[in-house]
């Protein structure tokens, strides 16, 4: 499991050798919040770049979840939602990234994002395209680098809030990979 077939979409993508690219700004205002939350929500902006509708256009509202329950027992989610506009139309990029109970397809579940591009305000609207963005072994190392406290007066805030973060994600880690 975790492994799935390209859409129609996906392959037409593919043949035509378009592309689309993500940069994302996540924000966790209160990790101690975000922790308890069982949604693990938390906010997402940046840009995206997909050259049939925008050059690197300005996401500024969006959101984040991550290892989320779905129907699936086995599984969880991390669902990733930008909302844009382009050419006069408002889009929602959304992704999802499939993790399941296999700890040989952990890597991939963690660095590939299944994303389908909506006209519309949210993931109801038509789908105008849809693909598979991967994360590099450089880009992972860069993103865990990056990892800022917001919100933080004092050096001792901003260690318990990285503790924490980091603790968390290492729990779903676990939880998600050997139960």
């Amino acid at each position: 499991m975790g492994e799935s077939d390209p859409t129609a979409g996906e392959l037409k993508g593919l043949r035509s050798g378009s592309f689309l690219a993500m940069e994302a700004f996540a924000a966790i205002p209160n990790v101690r919040e975000f922790v308890a939350d069982p949604e693990h929500k938390g906010d997402l902006k940046g840009s995206v770049h997909f050259p049939p509708l925008a050059n690197r256009v300005q996401a500024d509202q969006g959101s984040f979840k991550l290892f989320v329950r779905t129907q699936e027992p086995q599984a969880k989610a991390m669902v990733y939602v930008m909302h844009f506009e382009s050419q006069g139309d408002v889009f929602c990029l959304q992704g999802v990234k499939h993790v399941y109970r296999s700890l040989v397809h952990s890597w991939k579940d963690t660095t590939t994002l299944h994303c389908h591009l909506h006209r519309g305000q949210d993931e109801q609207g038509p789908v105008v395209g849809a693909g598979v963005l991967h994360l590099t072994g450089v880009q992972l190392a860069r993103q865990l680098i990056s990892f800022r406290t917001m919100n933080s007066e004092s050096l001792s805030e901003k260690v318990k809030a990285l503790a924490g973060f980091g603790a968390f994600f290492a729990r779903q880690l676990i939880d998600s990979y050997l139960g």
